[in-house]
Parts: C-alpha cells; sequence; structure tokens
C-alpha cells in the first residue's frame, strides 16, 4: 500500500507515509515509506529523510531506503549524500542504493562520473557492477577507458567483462545520436559541400 501511494507523488501523502515510518512489524513497511516521501519531491521531505538515514535497521533495509529516497527527490546536494552512502565502510545494501541513486540523478555531473569510475576497484562485487552499469547510463565518454580497463582484466570476473562491454557500447551509442551530435553531422555535411563547390570553381 504504501509503495502504491508512492506512484501517486503528490506532496499531500507526506502526512499518511509519516505515519508509515513508525510501523513497527516490518523493517521493509519504513523502508518503503522513505522512497514514497522521496517521491513527494515535497520541501519538506528533505528532514524527514535525513532523520532516516541515522535509523539502524536489518540489513540496513531503512537506511537504504532513505538513500533512495534522496535519489528521488533529487535535491541540490544529494550527490553529495549518495556520493557518502556509497562509500567503503558503509552497508553494501545502502552502498548499492547510493550507485544505484548517483545513475539516476548524476547526469552531467563529471564528479559523479570520477566517484564511481574510482568504485570500480571496489572490493564488493556487487558495488564494481552497480557502478559499471551506472556509468553506461550516465553517457559519460570519460569512463570508457577505465570501463575497457575492466573488460581488458584477465582474473576480471566474467559478469563484470560482460557489464564492462556493454557499458562501453551504450556509451559509444550515445555519442553517435541526439538532437546535438546531428545537428554537428548536419553542419560538417554543410561545411562539405560548400568546399566541395569552392573548389570546383578555382578548377574552372
Amino acid at each position: 500500500m504504501v509503495e502504491a501511494i508512492g506512484g501517486f507523488r503528490r506532496a499531500e501523502n507526506l502526512k499518511v507515509l509519516q505515519k508509515a515510518l513508525d510501523a513497527k512489524d516490518s523493517y521493509y513497511v519504513p523502508a518503503e515509506a522513505c522512497r514514497a516521501i522521496g517521491k513527494t519531491r515535497s520541501h519538506e521531505a528533505e528532514p524527514i529523510l535525513k532523520k532516516q538515514l541515522a535509523v539502524e535497521s536489518w540489513n540496513d533495509t531503512i537506511r537504504a531506503g532513505a538513500v533512495d529516497g534522496f535519489a528521488a527527490l533529487n535535491v541540490d546536494h544529494a550527490v553529495e549524500i549518495l556520493i557518502d552512502h556509497s562509500k567503503l565502510g558503509r552497508h553494501v545494501i545502502t552502498r548499492g542504493s547510493a550507485v544505484r541513486g548517483l545513475g539516476a540523478v548524476g547526469k552531467g555531473r563529471p564528479d559523479v562520473t570520477d566517484h564511481l569510475v574510482k568504485l570500480l576497484d571496489d572490493p564488493n562485487l556487487r558495488v564494481q557492477s552497480n557502478s559499471i552499469v551506472q556509468l553506461g547510463s550516465l553517457g559519460d565518454p570519460r569512463a570508457v577507458a577505465p570501463l575497457e580497463k575492466v573488460a581488458e582484466l584477465k582474473d576480471v570476473d566474467g559478469r563484470l567483462r560482460r557489464l564492462a562491454e556493454e557499458s562501453i557500447r551504450q556509451i559509444r551509442e550515445g555519442l553517435d545520436t541526439g538532437p546535438d551530435v546531428d545537428a554537428l553531422k548536419k553542419e560538417n555535411e554543410r561545411l562539405k559541400k560548400q568546399l566541395g563547390r569552392r573548389a570546383g570553381q578555382e578548377e574552372e
């Protein structure tokens, strides 16, 4: 029910969702409430989520939900919170949520790409794989070389190699499409034709 309420993304649902944070029969209910609270995009959501970041629970379930909530809320400093909770020393479940969140809010943010590239050397396979996938979704061409390094390692897990190859393909395909690239291609074609005409005139 809490998850369904979150699907409406309405600020007026905040009071109902706050009550769900007090649920004692399951850690998953407060965690899902955190995600739904983030989706409201209400200015009142941030202090609520910050408080939930401090709540201890089994498998860090509630904190991971709060991290997801911040990714959905997408406030200016959400990136800072997500980077902090993706670092080594945090619970792996929360780290995974934070990395996925960085992929959701980090488009056009070089600092996010740089951080995810660092996580390619993380000792945890889940964090590594999530970082590879999110680098692909962000589409920053600066990530291609580090991803190629992962794909070329002899002793790398086969799953990581396949993910790295897929993310490289995704980034390169993104560079070959889109309005900016299309406009650039058209301009190049125009200049080629213009130069061709000038060359022909000179020959005459």
